[in-house]
């Protein structure tokens, strides 16, 4: 698949350990993909920086990486879904978004895509048996997938049989590894790629440097606003009694209000917390009956 080229579209794939089955350095006609692969890489560590991509994207090297093209694929997660449960995980691809939108603005018009969480049968001090951690990695995969409609990123979902993982139940077989290769490469192949992307604002005017942050600053706003959930209330509930449930069900929110409608409006500062609050509170939770039943055990 690599052909000499001198003028294609960039293209980048950063990834842990699962990165090693690429090339480096991979030119076709159309693009020209670099990898950069680095074992044991998380989400977020906060215990080894060098190994956590939140502080990766903020490195001087990454700055400049970022900053060379608007078409990246992350082969991320595995690490991360081992140690940390699904919400969590997520919670820290929300904030991840956030801060790589922030900061690389182009970034928002790119090809982004995310791989699923590959199968893994190498258990963890967390997940001590195969059964929870596979629970944990389809949870997570499930919640990436709610994710990618909020930050607008693609998802390429790497549904293997775990017979193509090696000994230690965590790497890509030596046999299957060109094979696995392929299938993202082909997945490339099939993209419409956008062109290089420069983010030189070295020559702007500070008229358009303060356009460019307003219009950044309110894409970061639209973003913010889908962090919302709405529910019918019956007029019983009071906003002590909704903040009370809220907390009891160890529900985090940014605020509430109650309309005329009435409605509960909730406004969350994340993904994670809304899509757990999703989850837990049913479309008539905060109806007359479950208002009874609410006070009767906890008035």
């Amino acid at each position: 698949m690599t052909s000499s080229s001198t003028c294609t579209t960039p293209f980048i794939i950063i990834g842990d350990s699962h990165g090693k089955c690429f090339d480096s350095t991979i030119i076709t006609s159309r693009y020209t993909v670099k990898t950069y692969s680095i074992s044991g890489l998380q989400w977020l560590s906060k215990y080894d920086s060098a190994l956590s991509l939140f502080s990766l994207i903020q490195t001087d090297t990454f700055v400049s990486l970022l900053s060379s093209t608007s078409n990246i694929l992350f082969l991320v997660g595995t690490n991360s879904v081992r140690s940390l449960p699904a919400v969590e995980v997520i919670q820290q691809i929300d904030q991840f978004f956030l801060f790589l939108y922030s900061h690389y603005y182009h970034l928002l018009q790119g090809n982004i895509i995310l791989t699923t969480c590959l199968p893994c049968l190498k258990i963890s001090s967390r997940y001590s048996t195969i059964p929870l951690l596979h629970q944990n990695i389809d949870h997570y995969n499930h919640l990436l997938f709610s994710l990618s409609f909020k930050h607008r990123f693609s998802i390429l979902d790497l549904r293997l049989s775990s017979d193509w993982l090696g000994n230690d139940g965590l790497h890509i077989n030596f046999t299957f590894r060109s094979h696995f290769a392929n299938i993202i490469l082909h997945y490339i192949d099939n993209l419409n790629l956008n062109p290089n992307v420069s983010t030189n604002v070295s020559k702007r005017s500070r008229e358009s440097i303060s356009r460019r942050n307003k219009i950044r600053n309110l894409k970061l706003k639209e973003i913010a606003k889908q962090f919302n959930l709405s529910r019918e209330i019956s007029s019983a509930w009071s906003y002590k009694n909704v903040k009370d449930f809220l907390k009891h069900n160890n529900i985090r929110f940014g605020r509430l209000s109650i309309l005329l409608n009435p409605q509960l409006h909730l406004h969350f500062n994340n993904a994670s917390d809304m899509l757990y609050a999703d989850r837990i509170l049913k479309i008539n939770v905060f109806d007359s009956d479950n208002f009874i039943h609410w006070i009767h055990h906890n008035g």
